[in-house]
Order: C-alpha cells, then sequence, then structure tokens
C-alpha cells in the first residue's frame, strides 16, 4: 500500500521526460549491489556478474531524466534514440 501511493505521488509530480528539452545531459554509472557469482547451468562454469546502472540527468536542473541497466552505450544509446527530436 506504501509503494503504491509513494509510485502515484511519483507520477503526480514529476513531468513527462519527453516533453523536456535539456541543455546539457549528464551520464554516469553507479553499482547498485555487490559482485555476485553464478553457476552457468550449460557449462558449470561460474560467471562474475556485476549489477552496474547508468543514470541520465538534466545538468541544469539536477532532475534524473532515465535509469537504464549496465553501464555501456549501449543501453545509453537506446534511452536517447527512444526520445523525439522536438
Amino acid at each position: 500500500m506504501v509503494r503504491a501511493a509513494l509510485n502515484e505521488a511519483c507520477l503526480l509530480t514529476l513531468p513527462d521526460v519527453d516533453e523536456l528539452s535539456p541543455r546539457m545531459l549528464g551520464i554516469d554509472e553507479h553499482r547498485f549491489r555487490s559482485v555476485r557469482f553464478f553457476r552457468d547451468p550449460d557449462s558449470s562454469s561460474w560467471i562474475r556478474q556485476e549489477p552496474w546502472m547508468t543514470t541520465i540527468v538534466d545538468l541544469d536542473t539536477g532532475q534524473v531524466l532515465g535509469v537504464v541497466d549496465g553501464r555501456d552505450h549501449k543501453g545509453v544509446s537506446d534511452w536517447l534514440f527512444a526520445r523525439p527530436l522536438t
């Protein structure tokens, strides 16, 4: 119930990212938890997983515009290309 109220409050106060026209973007990656190891079911070898997220912000206002999975160019470019060119 608390989570639903928080989600509703965020939707009411945050503007639609596609309607904003930021002048400068800030892009920074961060690790949101510790490294974990998983066993690959096919090869039985251990796989190291580093859980990274990349945050995209408007540098003029400091508002978070988007958070994408990973820390490479793929997630950021997919997010950017999904935005309108207005």
